[in-house]
């Protein structure tokens, strides 16, 4: 295993120690920096930034031939980490206990905090694509920010955030939401650089750092009550989809229909919405009146089979239903593709 030790922060002196351990050149433009991964040990490229008040953004978009260390050892008050796997997977472990090591997988996120002078460890696995994005914060700078805004927050993120001396050793690891999946990709997609790549990174971070506390809060509710949508929680989403086209005659409510996938129906419906642009029950009427239009043009059955083969109870409602989607009635469109 390879190993590289970084005793520096913020951000900036982190890029310059691996670029010096590496033996490559740090490139820099005003408060960002970045380094391209020597080719004798794989390829990829190491970003970050530092923001004014002790906010800084860090992405790691990597592939090591060999497994790689990367320990963060400075004997000081080390950053608060938001870490994103946004692709492959990780390890973390605290600097002080090698015995515990998380790993992070493809859209989950860690929130970490190690205690004064104990750094941590990031391992990557070898021949292994990975994009990790680190939000961190430097807590003594930070919070002075936010002093008038911690009574409104999450009593646990409240004591992390002011834990400025780091007594106390945190890690929380969850699925994060789509929304922050959505903020990777448009931060991804911009190009350029100077004052509006500058500007543009920062209010991400910022809306980055918004959506985790509102993600982390939400954990806190049991999961019938959570209201934000997971990149995970997509898959349930596209098993209820699956589930409606194959029981089209037989679908049951929004609520049966969640029950069905492991989904609340709050989230079923955002899913929904994110996936499909529609309510579920939107969904289902736009369904069953596609596959009426099917059933007209490619079989002899009359309207009132159709009605019955697609679970459906009032013909004139389907009629009227049918021409406000069309602009004619059922009759009207098999006979004018007849």
């Amino acid at each position: 295993m390879n190993r590289t030790r970084i005793k520096s922060i913020p951000l900036r002196e982190v890029i310059q120690d691996m670029a010096q351990e590496w033996g490559v050149e740090v490139h820099e433009d005003c408060d960002e920096c970045w380094l391209e991964i020597p080719k004798n040990l794989g390829e990829g490229i190491i970003r970050g930034i530092n923001f004014s008040g002790g906010l800084g953004y860090i992405i790691y978009d990597c592939l090591f031939y060999e497994d790689m260390e990367i320990r963060f050892t400075i004997k000081e008050i080390h950053p608060l980490k938001f870490l994103y796997c946004v692709e492959g997977h990780f390890f973390y472990n605290f600097e002080e206990d090698e015995e515990n090591i998380y790993e992070i997988t493809k859209f989950q996120s860690a929130i970490t905090a190690s205690t004064y002078q104990h750094g941590n460890v990031l391992t990557f696995k070898a021949n292994i694509k990975t994009c990790i994005a680190s939000l961190e914060i430097l807590r003594h700078e930070f919070i002075q920010n936010i002093e008038c805004d911690l009574e409104k927050m999450d009593e646990q993120l409240r004591s992390l955030f002011t834990d400025t001396k780091a007594a106390e050793r945190f890690y929380s690891q969850v699925h994060y939401s789509l929304h922050l999946d959505e903020l990777f990709t448009q931060m991804s997609k911009l190009e350029g650089t100077g004052i509006v790549m500058k500007f543009f990174l920062q209010a991400k971070t910022y809306e980055m750092l918004a959506a985790q506390i509102m993600l982390f809060e939400d954990d806190s509710r049991t999961e019938s009550d959570q209201i934000y949508l997971r990149r995970h929680d997509l898959e349930a989403v596209k098993k209820a989809i699956k589930f409606i086209e194959e029981n089209l005659k037989q679908t049951k409510s929004v609520a049966d229909i969640a029950k069905e996938v492991g989904l609340n129906e709050s989230k079923l419906q955002l899913g929904f919405k994110q996936y499909k642009g529609a309510t579920v029950n939107a969904y289902i009427a736009e369904l069953r009146l596609e596959s009426a239009k099917r059933l007209l043009l490619s079989t002899d059955m009359n309207i009132s089979e159709i009605v019955y083969q697609l679970g459906l109870s009032n013909r004139g409602y389907f009629a009227k239903k049918f021409k406000e989607r069309f602009g004619m009635t059922p009759t009207e469109y098999k006979q004018s593709h007849s």
